[in-house]
C-alpha cells in the first residue's frame, strides 16, 4: 500500500516594486515513500527532505501564470551521494560515479479547470559535481529547477 504525503501551499506571491503579482500554485504529494531509493534513514530525515524539497517546488510556482495549478506526485529519489557508517553516525559522500541524484515524478499542469500539460519525468544529473553548489539538497533543488524551466518554459 503506498502512503502520499501532500504538502499543499495555494498562492504564492510576490511583491515587486509596491506592485502584488499573484502566480501560479504547487501542490506536492510524496507517494509510496517507505519505497524510495534514498530519502534519508530515519524519519527526521525523511520530513526534512520531503519539507525542503516541498518548500522549494512551491517557490519555483512564482513562475507559473496566475490561476495554473501544478500537481507534482513524487515517485522516487535518490539523493545525491551515498550514505556511509561513521562511528560518530552517518555521513553523506559525494564521489561523482554512480552516486548522482535521481527523482521519479509525474505532473499535471492545469489553467481554468482544464489540463495543459502532464507528464511523467525521471530526472538525473550524472554530472551533478561540475555544478559548484552549497546548501541544503543543493544538487536535488538545482536539478528540479533546470527541469522545471525547461517543461513549463518559464525564466
Amino acid at each position: 500500500m503506498h502512503t502520499a504525503f501532500p504538502c499543499l501551499l495555494f498562492a504564492t506571491t510576490l511583491a515587486a516594486a509596491g506592485n502584488t503579482l499573484a502566480a501560479g500554485e504547487v501542490q506536492v504529494n510524496w507517494i509510496g515513500v517507505e519505497q524510495y531509493s534514498d530519502i534519508g534513514r530515519a524519519t527526521y530525515e525523511r520530513n526534512h527532505t520531503m519539507n525542503r524539497l516541498t518548500a522549494h517546488l512551491q517557490g519555483l510556482g512564482r513562475h507559473l501564470p496566475n490561476g495554473q495549478i501544478l500537481t507534482i506526485d513524487v515517485l522516487d529519489l535518490d539523493l545525491a551521494g551515498t550514505l556511509r557508517q561513521r562511528p560518530t553516525g552517518e555521513l553523506r559522500v559525494l564521489r561523482g560515479g554512480a552516486d548522482w541524484p535521481r527523482i521519479s515524478l509525474r505532473y499535471t499542469l492545469q489553467a481554468t479547470g482544464r489540463t495543459v500539460a502532464a507528464g511523467e519525468e525521471h530526472l538525473s544529473d550524472l554530472d551533478y559535481l561540475a555544478h559548484v553548489r552549497q546548501g541544503d539538497l543543493a544538487y536535488e533543488k538545482q536539478m528540479l529547477e533546470r527541469w522545471f524551466v525547461k517543461t513549463f518554459d518559464t525564466p
